[in-house]
């Protein structure tokens, strides 16, 4: 006990320097890095659960990517592949790096509707089975463990594949973005890959593959704070979205329904004639109608009539100035 001089009073004193007394207030000891323990203030430090809110969109789009992937891939390889999604999770961007194994393939992708770049990731099993297929090797099971620099071909070969995961992700994206990925580096060091801070929060898309009898993954990472543009879209129910999606199909059919060619034909007049009216006619005979030259000329598309007009000319050609305008004409179609 000692007196504080400012107040006067007695203080109990603490001694520092013993470690049991530290690790007995905490709860744990700081050495013990191996505890699977996470409650109290050790799971506030140790934790590496991420709360973030749920983006229900975000999950149906990677949900769509494996079977269309898996198509694109058969027909690559010629061969029985495939594409299967584990889950989706949140991750943090360093624990994402931390578990690449050696030999793992990563895609840089970006594009511009979105901020920044999200990667592509492809683990060593998977990358030499394709490799070992898209070469004309045989179908036997690859060997996945054996730890080598890819040659200038392999990352040829892998960065198509990516090409064709980003082409993939582009249609399952167009229901919530217009956003055309593009693969812009491939990478095999972790360290090229950084893009973005370490504790910056990602999802991520866990994807298995099957190929020549063994499992491969298949990882696809972007950060949530790329998908800012979009947040409010992906954070919406499957109702919602699915809602989104018709009106964007309704949207397009309409854009190329206006862009669809039409064949118009100008009809001066008519004349119905027999068969055995026809057969008399013979070479100098004249064909009279009852049409005058001022009279309204027709417009038709097939056998509908569409507008009506007088036949003039403009310049050296014929010319038909309409009596009606483009939103009658509209409104009659329709």
């Amino acid at each position: 006990m000692t007196v504080d001089p400012l107040t006067g009073e007695m203080v109990e004193e603490i001694e520092w320097g013993d470690n049991d007394t530290v690790d007995g207030m905490l709860g744990f000891r700081f050495d013990e890095h191996e505890t699977q323990d996470r409650s109290g203030l050790r799971g506030l430090i140790n934790s590496s659960m991420i709360s973030h809110p749920a983006a229900p969109a975000l999950e149906l789009v990677f949900d769509r990517v494996p079977p269309r992937f898996t198509k694109c891939l058969r027909h690559l390889a010629n061969d029985a592949l495939d594409v299967s999604l584990e889950t989706v999770a949140t991750v943090r961007f360093s624990e994402f790096l931390g578990e690449r194994t050696e030999g793992s393939v990563l895609g840089l992708f970006q594009s511009d509707s979105l901020d920044n770049y999200s990667l592509l990731c492809a683990d060593p099993v998977f990358v030499y089975s394709l490799v070992d297929i898209l070469m004309g090797g045989a179908r036997v099971q690859a060997a996945g463990d054996v730890a080598r620099s890819y040659t200038s071909i392999e990352i040829a070969l892998i960065s198509r594949i990516f090409e064709a995961l980003c082409t993939e992700l582009t249609r399952a994206f167009d229901t919530i973005v217009e956003a055309p990925f593009t693969l812009a580096a491939v990478e095999t060091n972790p360290r090229f890959a950084a893009i973005t801070r370490e504790n910056a929060v990602c999802a991520l898309a866990k994807c298995r593959v099957d190929v020549l009898g063994v499992r491969g993954q298949l990882h696809i990472l972007m950060p949530y704070a790329n998908l800012e543009p979009v947040r409010d879209r992906l954070h919406k129910d499957r109702l919602t979205h699915a809602v989104h999606g018709q009106r964007h199909w309704k949207d397009i059919l309409n854009e190329r329904v206006r862009d669809t060619k039409l064949e118009l034909s100008c009809v001066l007049a008519e004349r119905v004639l027999t068969l055995r009216d026809i057969e008399k006619l013979s070479v100098g005979d004249v064909l009279s109608f009852d049409q005058a030259l001022h009279d309204s000329v027709s417009l038709s598309v097939g056998r509908h009539q569409l507008a009506s007009g007088q036949i003039g000319r403009a310049g050296e050609r014929f010319a038909v100035r309409l009596d009606q305008s483009g939103a009658q004409i509209r409104e009659k179609l329709s």
